[in-house]
């Protein structure tokens, strides 16, 4: 009887011990997950603040992975030849491919005009930023807009006088830290 006795309170006593741990292995965890989202926390801030002042500046490249029309499905392209510039007041728009010459001496075409239109919208709560700008080059006049989140992946829809748009999906990078190839301009 004395050994049930023993062995009951052993397995009670090492139940009580095994829940004190896991208790604390449990407040634990919520620190490491709360210090895991302050930490992701003050990553987004850090980049909406570059992100913004890449804007503010005007002095970014948006260098697409993907194009698509309205319509058609998303393709998949190459960064240092498709892309939108901005520099101050001058922008480039430019695709490219690497499979053949157009017009633009890389396989597509490449329009340098000014910015007639720049407006940039900030939401500071839900940290979203957009951009709508106006370009006037020898080849027509564009309307861009842009939504870019503030690790800077943007979507930018770019219209012209005739219908039809082309939407560029990629990284906002600054000018400096770019390796967009510029073509020959018409």
């Amino acid at each position: 009887m004395k050994t049930v006795f023993l062995f009951v309170v052993l397995i009670f006593t090492s139940t009580l011990l095994n829940a004190q741990e896991s208790s604390a292995t449990i407040n634990q965890d919520s620190t490491v997950k709360k210090s895991r989202k302050e930490i992701r926390r003050a990553k987004m801030d850090a980049d909406y603040q570059k992100t913004k002042q890449m804007l503010t500046s005007k002095h970014f490249v948006l260098e697409a992975d993907w194009l698509s029309s309205q319509t058609g499905p998303k393709v998949p392209v190459t960064a240092n030849l498709n892309f939108i510039l901005v520099d101050s007041v001058e922008a480039v728009i430019q695709t490219g491919n690497n499979f053949s010459t157009g017009l633009n001496g890389l396989g597509g075409t490449t329009a340098t005009g000014s910015i007639n239109t720049y407006e940039v919208r900030f939401n500071d709560t839900k940290k979203s930023l957009s951009l709508k700008m106006e370009v006037s080059t020898s080849i027509g006049h564009y309307t861009i807009f842009a939504n870019i989140t503030p690790s800077g992946n943007t979507t930018a829809t770019l219209g012209g006088m005739r219908a039809g748009k082309l939407i560029y999906y990629g990284q906002l990078v600054p000018l400096e830290a770019s390796f967009a190839y510029k073509g020959s301009s018409l």
